[in-house]
């Protein structure tokens, strides 16, 4: 549940404060913004294609797959922090990558591993679990976002980023070894 929660967080919060975040920082005009929004997603489906040779080469193990592309988030969001000195092309290409590598996630945790619980019969009480978190961390990422970025800015948004990342990444390899064994039952 936690990289569900963090990921959805991510996700739609990087997705919902993007033509903000470029706005406040570059100055941009509400259109450009506003074609931001339209462009994201069209980036963010690439991100749940490009995780399936990964997820095979990893022994189809959502977890491990997690826990790595928890790594490769964070590759992208330590530039994010210079966002004031980049010029905003290349801030929109690190935000779709980032938003990509999120769908990356959405797609293992929301999509692969209920199907997973089908041996328990219980496949679409998981789905709804972690659908649950993963709009939990919507919600708050909607809020929160804005909140955090009035009182510390932008960067401390990033760090908050950043940490997710991090976290979903640690929670993933956590639970590899309990995961491994269960999608190993017969």
């Amino acid at each position: 549940m936690i990289p569900s929660f963090l990921h959805g967080m991510m996700r739609d919060g990087i997705a919902n404060w993007v033509p903000t975040m470029i706005t406040e920082t570059y100055g941009v005009s509400p259109s450009f913004s506003v074609f931001i929004t339209i462009v994201l997603p069209i980036f963010n489906s690439f991100g749940a294609y490009a995780v399936v040779p990964l997820y095979k080469k990893l022994g189809e193990n959502e977890m491990k797959t997690a826990g790595v592309i928890g790594l490769i988030a964070l590759a992208p969001m330590p530039a994010i922090m210079f966002m004031s000195k980049l010029p905003v092309y290349i801030m929109i290409v690190l935000l779709a990558l980032t938003t990509s590598i999120m769908y990356a996630l959405n797609y293992l945790i929301i999509s692969l591993v209920p199907v997973r619980f089908s041996k328990c019969s219980c496949t679409s009480g998981v789905s709804g679990v972690l659908n649950s978190a993963a709009h939990i961390g919507c919600a708050v990422s909607s809020y929160g976002f804005g909140a955090v970025s009035q009182k510390a800015g932008w960067n401390a948004v990033v760090i908050i980023w950043i940490a997710a990342a991090f976290i979903t990444a640690l929670s993933a390899f956590l639970s590899n070894k309990k995961w491994s064994r269960f999608i190993n039952l017969k």
